[in-house]
């Protein structure tokens, strides 16, 4: 019932869309029609580059991570936290565009922050593991991670164990990208991977920064 509260309030070309919701099996089911992305997600594009032990082209790491932000940035100017942005819940639509899915543990901040511990291990940010509250740069450290898993095709804190992976997240080094990308890729994604919430930037100051970055490529590929 959340998801589709706050599914029914966004449109966004990069969120997936939700288009009704109605009671089944006798009224003991909730279903949800939502947008079809036929092509899988990130998580599934990265095995494949990983397997395959190839780069992805900056230029679709950049138009991947582009739209994602942009679809955050929807999700954030309206006081929305996603609380679970990670490879698996971004999904590829047959056109090539990604769009931000699974919403079902979002939640719309109404002027405190966050304290319910939740999310995927792999991308919690130190103060999630902290115990500590919470607001929009939990998801940019997210989605941090992810940018360094489009590059690296492996996560950027990995444990056998949650105490060890904990650990690495809130004291372990910061992971660089490789030399592969540009010197901005890696820098901005140690910004984004800072410890320090407050000193994240935001959805809307990335894509700023982005931008002209991203007009010295050439037009950015869509590749399934």
């Amino acid at each position: 019932v959340n998801e589709i509260r706050i599914l029914a309030s966004i449109k966004h070309p990069y969120i997936v869309g939700f288009y009704d919701a109605f009671l089944a099996r006798r009224d003991r089911e909730l279903w949800i029609v939502m947008e079809l992305c036929g092509c899988g997600d990130l998580a599934s594009k990265v095995e494949r580059y990983r397997k395959k032990r190839k780069y992805m082209d900056e230029r679709v790491v950049w138009s991947h991570f582009i739209q994602m932000c942009e679809g955050l940035q929807c999700l954030h100017e309206q006081k929305i936290v996603h609380r679970d942005i990670k490879a698996a819940n971004i999904f590829l639509a047959a056109d090539g565009s990604v769009k931000i899915g699974d919403l079902n543990v979002s939640k719309r901040m109404k002027g405190q922050l966050l304290r319910t511990q939740i999310g995927t291990p792999y991308y919690l940010s130190p103060e999630l593991c902290q115990e500590k509250p919470y607001a929009w740069p939990s998801d940019i450290w997210a989605m941090g991670c992810i940018f360094f898993e489009l590059c690296e095709r492996k996560v950027p804190f990995d444990a056998p164990n949650i105490s060890g992976l904990v650990q690495k997240i809130c004291r372990g080094p910061t992971p660089q990208i490789s030399s592969n990308y540009s010197d901005f890729v890696r820098q901005l994604c140690c910004e984004m991977l800072h410890r320090n919430p407050s000193s994240r930037p935001s959805a809307e100051t990335i894509l700023q920064r982005s931008e002209e970055h991203t007009s010295e490529l050439q037009s950015p590929l869509q590749s399934r």
